[in-house]
């Protein structure tokens, strides 16, 4: 029998010295609706325990969309990604065209910036998302004296990077994916899509894939910050602070405990 190793995470937080935050990208994250969001990602990321998330994806099963465990069966659900990132789970899928042939000139027109072409001889990069690295080299800190025009491609930029990072990261986890940019380029709209369903939707698609690895050097992706918070609260009554310095309750049961609030169902806890 194969032993295989603790799986690599991708996900990760958004540190100001990688990306550093400007006040003057709030109007535009509180239109979004999604400042709580972006304040949740700014305050950094839990430790995360690789073997232990390991042992957790280990045991999920794709046909249920749930982990199977001694004591049941328990999952994440969209209450849980509500409370935990405080983001949207009402309104619009997040969905749209992918176009990679044009991806350059989508770039350009969004974010003021043209992504380069491939050197001859040389491998063309994949398409499919903006690398972190080239998006600290343009996008890091918004200039002193930066428009009206440039503060909004910057906190576009910003926000995209955030997304990869924390809530849509892939196996490779050095980039983020240019999907969601069109979704930015109106902040009102913005408001209007279900971020929580497509986050958690990602982190299924994710589970999926990990739960089957057969690779030594297989990676975990999607929004691991759910799946952390599932291992480190032992207790229900947890309660996490929000922008406005009131409590929220958090209903997410831990494998130990059965009680209001937790995502098992009446007959699961009849047996438990």
């Amino acid at each position: 029998m194969q032993a295989l190793t603790p799986l690599r995470v991708r996900g990760h937080g958004v540190k100001e010295s990688t990306m550093e935050y400007s006040d003057r990208y709030t109007p535009f994250f509180r239109r979004a609706g999604l400042l709580p969001f972006v304040t949740v990602a700014r305050r950094g990321m839990p430790t995360y325990n690789a073997p232990a998330l390991t042992a957790l994806v280990d045991r999920w099963r794709p046909e249920t969309h749930t982990f199977h465990l001694p004591c049941g069966e328990m999952t994440v659900t969209l209450e849980d990604v509500a409370m935990i990132t405080a983001l949207p789970i009402a309104g619009d899928a997040v969905c749209g065209r992918i176009e990679a042939g044009r991806f350059r000139d989508m770039v350009e027109h969004l974010l003021g910036v043209r992504p380069g072409e491939a050197e001859e001889g040389r491998k063309a990069a994949k398409t499919g998302g903006l690398a972190f690295s080239w998006l600290r080299e343009h996008f890091r800190i918004l200039p002193e004296g930066a428009n009206a025009i440039t503060t909004e491609r910057y906190a576009r930029a910003y926000l995209l990077y955030v997304f990869g990072a924390v809530l849509f990261p892939d196996g490779g986890g050095d980039s983020a994916s240019w999907m969601f940019l069109p979704l930015l380029s109106n902040w009102d709209n913005c408001r209007g899509y279900s971020w929580g369903s497509a986050a958690l939707a990602f982190l299924y698609r994710q589970l999926d894939e990990a739960c089957r690895r057969s690779s030594a050097n297989s990676n975990l992706g999607g929004c691991v910050l759910l799946l952390q918070v599932c291992l480190d609260i032992q207790h229900l009554n947890v309660c996490y602070h929000d922008l406005q310095h009131s409590y929220i309750y958090v209903p997410f049961i831990s494998g130990l405990d059965v009680g209001e609030g937790s995502n098992w169902t009446a007959d699961e806890q009849d047996t438990a």
